[in-house]
């Protein structure tokens, strides 16, 4: 026992003495060369933390963002359904997580497609209206977050909730920018 106390007793210093000297702590070496988890991601779903246009409503009844560079009037006749999707894509029944890849996967092999010889300008994205998030929990967890998704997206210019015809409050038409 008094063997421990000696031990211990060699390790303390009087007070206003000085430290001993410890010995440098030796330099890490260089990383050379980029890890492979990240050489092997898609640059297309690299997102910006930051939402590149301005969410203008993210409630049960209207989804709605638009960057400042579409025309008001575009944006009404995204609104109004007059620019019918060319292509679809529905979120029904997956996670969370699997919802954001297919949606940011889908989005950016739209973004310059054509459909015929016409560039793939508006597309639908069929959600589900569901609950227990959002405002008032009266949205289903993949609804609640779509906007704030769309927003970051670098493909997307805006987006709008559907008209009833092609599910209403339960989708949304997302307007994509152009090559």
């Amino acid at each position: 026992m008094s063997h421990d106390w000696d031990a211990f007793a060699k390790t303390v210093r009087k007070l206003g003495a000085a430290a001993p000297n410890r010995p440098k702590t030796p330099k890490m070496p260089t990383p050379t060369g980029t890890a492979p988890a990240l050489r092997q991601r898609p640059p297309s779903l690299i997102l910006s933390p930051v939402a590149l246009m301005p969410v203008i409503a993210n409630t049960p009844e209207r989804l709605a963002g638009c960057h400042p560079s579409v025309p008001s009037k575009t944006f009404k006749h995204l609104g109004m359904g007059e620019l019918p999707p060319q292509a679809v894509i529905d979120l029904h029944g997956l996670r969370e997580a699997q919802a954001w890849l297919e949606l940011h996967a889908f989005l950016a092999e739209m973004h310059g497609a054509e459909s015929g010889n016409t560039p793939i300008r508006v597309v639908l994205v069929i959600h589900g209206k569901g609950h227990g998030h959002g405002a008032g929990k009266s949205m289903g967890v993949i609804k609640s977050q779509l906007a704030g998704q769309l927003a970051m997206s670098p493909h997307v210019l805006a987006f709008h909730t559907a008209q009833a015809p092609d599910g209403g409050k339960g989708a949304t038409y997302v307007l994509l920018k152009q090559r």
